[in-house]
């Protein structure tokens, strides 16, 4: 609405220039036979036209790109941002009451919560609302073997061959083993709290908060 009423009111003001422009005696001297008397007056108009454009745009891209995010996604945000406000609480409390320990502590929580929340609004702007099945990698690492090859991949843990519904220890899924650009490999949107990490050439769904593997996928990688 906005956006359209300062079309309309830039695009009035242009066709008042052009009836005054028609209404001014045609007096010209040597000089004003390549400088129109209008011309100053189109071009400032021709140029608010195009700022006015580009406000436009500018406003419009974040609410297409807001809409383009799944229901799913905005609970998980929402989600987000309530533990970011939680952390914040914690931080002051800790302030208040506690130690130069508990301060640290609770500060690391806080930049984990935020840390999180841009990690989540990334993927989901990025992924534009499309999520990939279950098994759609499949036909696709076909055309791009050279995306799963697994060579280089280290571990301190001996290969465990883990199996949807038990619970596994943290060391199998620190932040480095985390596969955090899944939807180049075609893998699934994990849901609230979940992680795609890899284990050797398998990749698993882990619940980060209390450990439960929900998904395994074997010879992921080759």
């Amino acid at each position: 609405m906005l956006g359209t009423r300062l079309g309309d009111t830039a695009i009035g003001r242009c066709r008042s220039f052009r009836q005054a422009d028609n209404r001014i005696p045609k007096v010209f001297s040597l000089r004003d036979v390549n400088t129109p008397v209008s011309s100053k007056k189109t071009k400032k108009c021709e140029m608010r036209k195009y700022m006015i454009a580009g406000l436009i745009a500018t406003t419009l891209i974040p609410v297409a790109a807001q809409a383009q995010i799944s229901p799913r996604e905005r609970e998980e945000l929402r989600e987000d941002r309530r533990d970011i406000r939680q952390e914040r609480r914690d931080v002051n409390r800790a302030y208040r009451y506690g130690d130069e320990r508990d301060v640290r502590r609770e500060q690391r929580d806080l930049q984990d919560a935020r840390q999180e929340f841009r990690e989540d609004r990334r993927d989901a702007l990025r992924d534009g609302g499309r999520n990939w099945g279950r098994n759609d990698w499949r036909g696709y690492r076909d055309s791009n073997r050279n995306l799963y090859r697994g060579y280089g991949w280290q571990s301190p843990n001996r290969y465990q061959s883990f199996r949807p519904g038990v619970r596994i220890g943290g060391g199998y899924y620190q932040p480095r083993y985390y596969i955090n650009d899944y939807g180049r490999y075609r893998l699934p949107r994990p849901g609230y709290n979940q992680r795609w990490v890899r284990h050797y050439n398998d990749v698993l769904l882990i619940d980060v908060r209390s450990g439960y593997v929900r998904d395994v996928i074997r010879n992921f990688y080759w």
